[in-house]
């Protein structure tokens, strides 16, 4: 069943909204995660290669990090590009690279608004739960009718096609 809203200047009932469902979502995110995981993962090269000549810790590149320093600085770019690419993209422009490729917006769910700073930084910790157990939280999306994952709830927000 459709959902139709009242426009907030009162000139009638604006369109129906067209949610975005699980496989478009999870297509959107793939992108995203594309970009975030390259672009990390160019920082987590250059954070090593300055680590590299300030301290010159072995006679080659290949062999002054174990594994474990850099899963580190890893972690460290992940989290330096993840937060302000999800939570900036979402309060600016409500999508994302990938959200705007498939046509998606995400959306206050009471009133159809942009997100705030705050909700847009809610929904993108929020995310963390929506992953636990296996992804169960995402699989939300897949049998709610407005499409909402844990996160969105939490949020209260919904992705809608545009």
């Amino acid at each position: 069943m459709s959902e139709t809203n009242v426009e907030a200047s009162g000139a009638g009932p604006a369109p129906a909204r067209r949610y975005a469902g699980f496989w478009v979502r999870a297509l959107a995110s793939l992108v995203d995660d594309i970009i975030v995981m390259t672009a990390s993962l160019a920082l987590t090269i250059f954070g090593l290669y300055v680590v590299y000549q300030a301290t010159k810790p072995a006679a080659t590149f290949s062999e002054a990090f174990t594994g474990g320093f850099i899963q580190t600085v890893n972690l460290a770019a992940m989290t330096f590009v993840s937060v302000p690419y999800y939570i900036g993209f979402h309060w600016r422009f409500g999508w994302t690279p990938g959200k705007r490729i498939f046509g998606i917006r995400v959306i206050r769910e009471i009133d159809d608004g942009s997100l705030s700073l705050g909700r847009s930084s809610a929904r993108y910790f929020a995310q963390l739960l929506s992953a636990i157990p296996f992804g169960a939280g995402y699989l939300m999306a897949a049998m709610n009718p407005k499409k909402k994952a844990l996160h969105d709830a939490i949020a209260g927000t919904v992705s809608i096609l545009e």
